[in-house]
Order: structure tokens, then C-alpha cells, then sequence
């Protein structure tokens, strides 16, 4: 089991090393709070598959991010034009 306070002790602990190991965590509390929860009527469900759409959402900014920062790294720009 996943919950947000062990995704915080963990990160704090220095045991979450990557943007991609936290989202897939973050992922698993909300997934698993509608499976558990599985009537798309109950609160929890309907709550948890809110968090989750908002996460994904606003996690899509840092997945960009880290994306520009591979391809800089991949293709480092000309000194000439610094």
C-alpha cells in the first residue's frame, strides 16, 4: 500500500530520486483509491479520479520540462551562440 504521507517520508528520506518514481507513486495512491473504492458513485472514487486528473495535469509542465532538459543534453547549443 501507497499513501501520500509515506510518498513524503520517502522523498524526505532521499529514497524517491526521480520526478518519474514520484508520479508513479502519486499515480498508485489515487489508482488505488478507486480501485478499493471501485463505485464511480462513491466520494472516494470520484475525489481520488479528481486528484489524479488534476496531478496528471499539472505533472505534465515538469514532464515537459524534463523533456527540453534531455534534448539539451542530447544537443548542447554552439558557444557562438551563448
Amino acid at each position: 500500500p501507497m499513501d501520500l504521507g509515506t510518498i513524503q517520508e520517502r522523498m524526505h528520506a532521499g529514497e524517491i530520486k526521480s520526478p518519474e518514481v514520484f508520479s508513479r507513486l502519486v499515480r498508485l495512491v489515487f489508482e488505488n483509491a478507486m480501485t478499493f473504492n471501485v463505485s464511480k458513485t462513491h466520494k472516494v472514487h470520484q475525489t481520488a479520479a479528481s486528484l489524479l486528473n488534476l496531478f496528471n495535469h499539472k505533472f505534465r509542465d515538469v514532464e515537459r520540462m524534463m523533456e527540453k532538459e534531455q534534448k539539451e543534453a542530447n544537443h548542447p547549443l554552439p558557444i557562438d551562440t551563448l
